[in-house]
C-alpha cells in the first residue's frame, strides 16, 4: 500500500477503506529509514507503527501502538512481520514475552495472564505446544508435555488441595486418575494444600441430614473452609448420607462414658470413597478414639475431587465434649432456616422456654435491681429420654450470684418441656445447655 506520496508499505493485514501516512523518506518507492507508519481505518487512527523501514519494510527492533498510545508491540522486526524477540500487551493486562515467527508467539515463552495464571514453556502459533509450566493462583502447578494447550503425554501436577500425580495425561488429564496421591494429614508439623486447618474446630453448621451434594453453596462453603488453600472446583469427601449417625454415635458414647474435652480424628476417603485409615489427632482417653475411628470406618463417603478427577483426602471429625458444639443455648439459634435442628441434641421446646420465661420473669432479685446486675446465666441441664429434665447446675455464670441462684430456682420451678435426644431412631438421654438472660430493662418494676 502506498501513502500519498506513493511510497509503498508492507501491510500485514489489509482491510477496506484502509489507508496510511509514511513520516520519513521515500527511496526507490518504498518507505526507508527510521520514521513513523500511522494506519488509517475510514480517516480514523489507527495503530502507529514506529521503527527503521528497509523497501517499505519494518526491521530489526520495532514498536507498534494503538491510537490512544497503549504499547501493544515492542521487539524484533523480520520482513514486517513481529520475529525474533519481544514482548505483547493486551488491554485486559495479560502479558506475553517470548519469541516471534511471522507474527505468532512461536518458540520459548512466558505468558502471564491478568487473574495471575502464568505459562512458562513452548508455544506454536500462539498455542501451548511443546513442554511447559503452567501454574494457578489457586496454587496448582502442571510440568510436562502440552499439545494444542492441552496436557498431552508425560507431566506433573500438583493441585492446590496438595494432591499430585505423575504420570501420563490424555487429553487434558490424568490417564489413570487412581494414581493421585495426597499428602497424607499429620498434626505435628505444617501441611499445605487442602490439609484440614489445624485451627478450626468443627461445629455443626450444616444441617445433619444432608449430602454434601444436596447443601446449598454456602453450606458447602462452610465445610471446605476447613480444608486450606482448596480452590473452588474441588470437592471434599463426605460422608454420603450427612453427618447425622456420625453425631448420634459421638453423643451416645459421651452420655455412657461421661468424658469431657476434645476429640479430634480425620479420616482418609480413597477415590471410590471408601475409608482406609483414621488419624487421631486428640481424644479424651483412647476407649472413645477405638469408638469413634469404628464409627468413621464403617461410613459410606461421597469422594473428593481434584481438579475434576476422584482423589483421596481427608475428612475431619471434631467434638468438644466439654462444650458440645453448635448447641446454643438460646434455642432458636439452634436451627435451621427451614426450621430443622442444626444438632443432634436435646432441645428445649418454644413453649418449654416460653414458661422458663414466665416462671423468672417477676424474680429479678431487688438487690441486682438495685446494684445495676445484668447478665447471661448458662444451666447445663440432664435430658432424659422422656423429655424430662433433672441434674440442674450452673455450667456458667452471670458473674453475679444472686442472679445465678434465682436462675436455678426459676428452672425448678417451669420445669420446661424439652425434645429428646435421638440416637439410631430411639430417644436417649443427653445434656443440653439452656440460657437465660437477665436484662433490667426487660423487666417491669
Amino acid at each position: 500500500m502506498s501513502d500519498g506520496r506513493g511510497c509503498m508499505i508492507y501491510d500485514p493485514s489489509p482491510k477496506p477503506n484502509e489507508t496510511v501516512t509514511w513520516s520519513g523518506q521515500c527511496v526507490d518507492g518504498y518507505a526507508s529509514g527510521e520514521g513513523v507508519v500511522q494506519w488509517l481505518q475510514n480517516g480514523a487512527p489507527g495503530s502507529r507503527v514506529e521503527g527503521t523501514f528497509v523497501r517499505g519494510r519494518l526491521e530489526g527492533h520495532g514498536r507498534v501502538s494503538a491510537p490512544d498510545g497503549f504499547l501493544r508491540y515492542e521487539g524484533d522486526f523480520v520482513a514486517g512481520e513481529e520475529s525474533g524477540s519481544g514482548t505483547l500487551a493486551w488491554r485486559n493486562g495479560d502479558r506475553y514475552a517470548g519469541d516471534f515467527l511471522h507474527g505468532d508467539l512461536t518458540g520459548k515463552g512466558v505468558l502471564t495472564r491478568a487473574n495471575g495464571e502464568r505459562y512458562e514453556g513452548d508455544f506454536v502459533k500462539g498455542a501451548w505446544w511443546g513442554v511447559g509450566t503452567y501454574t494457578h493462583p489457586g496454587g496448582e502447578r502442571y510440568s510436562g508435555e502440552w499439545v494444542n494447550n492441552k496436557r498431552q503425554g508425560r507431566g506433573e501436577i500438583v493441585w492446590g488441595t496438595g494432591a499430585h500425580y505423575s504420570g501420563l495425561f490424555v487429553d487434558d488429564k490424568p490417564s489413570d486418575p487412581s494414581l493421585i496421591q495426597r499428602e497424607s494429614f499429620a498434626i505435628t508439623r505444617t501441611v499445605t494444600g487442602s490439609a484440614i486447618a489445624q485451627s478450626s474446630v468443627w461445629n455443626i453448621e450444616v444441617p445433619v441430614d444432608k449430602s454434601y451434594a444436596e447443601m446449598t453453596p454456602q453450606e458447602r462453603r462452610r465445610i471446605k473452609s476447613h480444608y486450606e488453600s482448596m480452590s473452588e472446583d474441588d470437592v471434599p469427601p463426605y460422608p454420603l448420607h450427612g453427618i447425622r449417625q456420625i453425631y448420634d454415635a459421638a453423643v451416645k458414647v459421651q452420655t455412657r462414658l461421661r468424658m469431657t474435652g476434645l476429640l479430634s480424628l480425620a479420616v482418609t476417603v480413597n477415590p471410590k470413597g471408601e475409608p482406609v485409615s483414621v488419624d487421631v489427632i486428640k481424644s479424651p482417653d483412647t476407649v472413645v478414639a477405638k469408638a469413634m475411628a469404628q464409627v468413621l470406618m464403617v461410613q459410606k463417603y461421597s469422594p473428593a475431587s481434584c481438579a475434576g478427577a476422584p482423589c483421596q483426602m481427608q475428612f475431619p471429625f471434631r467434638i468438644d465434649f466439654g462444650s458440645p458444639p453448635h448447641t446454643a443455648p438460646v434455642v432458636d439459634n439452634a436451627f435451621a432456616h427451614d426450621g430443622t435442628p442444626l444438632h443432634p441434641f436435646g432441645y428445649a421446646t418454644p413453649e418449654g422456654l416460653a414458661a422458663l420465661s414466665t416462671s423468672c420473669l417477676p424474680s429479678y432479685p431487688a438487690a441486682s435491681r438495685r446494684l445495676g446486675e445484668e447478665g447471661d446465666v448458662i444451666l447445663q441441664v440432664w435430658i432424659a429420654a422422656d423429655g424430662t429434665a433433672s441434674q440442674v447446675s450452673v455450667a456458667m455464670g452471670s458473674g453475679y450470684e444472686r442472679l445465678d441462684s434465682v436462675t436455678a430456682q426459676c428452672f425448678e420451678r417451669a420445669r420446661p418441656t424439652f425434645v429428646p435426644l435421638m440416637v439410631d431412631g430411639q430417644p436417649a438421654d443427653a445434656w443440653q445447655l439452656v440460657r437465660y438472660r437477665w436484662q433490667l430493662n426487660a423487666y417491669p418494676r
